[in-house]
């Protein structure tokens, strides 16, 4: 029977086509994998790069398991696909399988920065931990990453707190962690670590939000009220980023958000402990920067202004007006503000920021 195609591909007939595709290869490097890679061949994900050109090799003449492959990525949570080269069949064929799966063709890799923003804001397929979750900018950033596609582990001093934000992430549609974790403890987050990566597989992102205030002034701070400050805002942050780092380095991909504030960066009076330690998280950020950007790892830090949360609630109207008198913007923030940029910094369309630290104040601190 005659087929109206071009070539015999994904047949027997292509045989010496693999083997001569096979020299071409035998002198090519190939990279650490930043993700899985899906063939048509296998349908399971691949994460070693030694197995990347056999695989190739195979596509030219074996069966294309197209179906079971787009499956299995739809399980892995990818919600786009992105068709590269001439024409949309294969998009076509991917939306016979999957209706509600996002398409979208481009002429070839260049095209993809070209693509519409919602899709390079995407967090489909990726893996997020945030540390203080239960309540306020934690808890919204959690909600955040989830809405755009990401699975998210959520930690908080307690599990009935954690499960809270966890019980909303799933009822968004996504897998949800949650754990009760001391960030202070090394050896607590060594073990949230492992849990996520046994739950989901991989780290893909960190959000470092845990933090506590044990507000006083200088001359009567007690060593204890300085020391758990600084254990669990900056150590926490530390020690998280440490093992997140590990995590990361080895899939040469990775983005690092820490949750900073406004008066690490200005100063304010009867929190010396709270602003050394969010002034130190700067720091930290910036050091950090410099030694995971060759392994692909992105270090930022968002710094809030005074947003509306619990803790912002029982200020008095007098002290509310003072606040707002430092505000050009003449108002507090919203959690949502710090979830905005949280989530552009760990999307693609942050991917050549870091370093940086981006206030979010409404001007308070320029």
């Amino acid at each position: 029977m005659l087929l109206p195609v071009s070539a015999p591909f994904h047949s027997s007939l292509m045989v010496p086509a693999g083997e001569r595709l096979a020299e071409v290869l035998a002198a090519v490097a190939v990279g650490d994998l930043v993700a899985p890679v899906v063939t048509n061949v296998e349908a399971t994900p691949n994460s070693d790069k030694g197995r990347v050109k056999e695989l190739l090799v195979r596509q030219v003449s074996a069966p294309v398991l197209w179906d079971a492959s787009v499956r299995e990525m739809v399980s892995l949570g990818v919600t786009r696909f992105v068709e590269i080269g001439p024409g949309k069949v294969l998009s076509g064929l991917v939306k016979r399988i999957e209706k509600e799966a996002g398409t979208a063709n481009v002429e070839d890799t260049a095209g993809i920065r070209l693509l519409p923003k919602e899709t390079r804001m995407s967090l489909a397929g990726k893996v997020a931990v945030v540390t203080g979750a239960s309540r306020g900018i934690g808890r919204e950033i959690a909600l955040r990453l989830a809405r755009e596609g990401a699975d998210v582990a959520v930690t908080a001093t307690t599990l009935d707190s954690a499960r809270k934000t966890a019980d909303e992430i799933e009822q968004i549609g996504r897998r949800a962690l949650a754990l009760a974790v001391d960030v202070a403890d090394a050896a607590a987050v060594e073990a949230l670590f492992a849990s996520v990566v046994a739950a989901f597989g991989k780290v893909d992102i960190l959000v470092n939000n845990a933090g506590i205030t044990r507000d006083g002034l200088l001359l009567r701070m007690k060593d204890a009220d300085w020391d758990a400050v600084l254990d669990v805002n900056l150590k926490g942050a530390f020690n998280c980023t440490r093992e997140a780092a590990k995590l990361m380095a080895k899939a040469r991909s990775g983005r690092i958000v820490n949750i900073g504030s406004v008066v690490g960066e200005m100063g304010n009076a009867g929190q010396v402990n709270y602003c050394a330690s969010k002034a130190g998280m700067i720091g930290m950020t910036k050091a950090a920067a410099r030694e995971l950007a060759k392994r692909g790892i992105t270090v930022n830090a968002v710094t809030p202004g005074f947003i509306e949360t619990d803790m912002t609630a029982v200020l008095s109207e007098k002290v509310r007006e003072s606040l707002m008198q430092q505000i050009p913007l003449e108002r507090f923030g919203a959690p949502e503000d710090i979830a905005n940029a949280v989530h552009f910094l760990v999307s693609d369309m942050g991917s050549y920021i870091t370093g940086h630290v981006l206030s979010v104040n409404g001007g308070m601190y320029m």
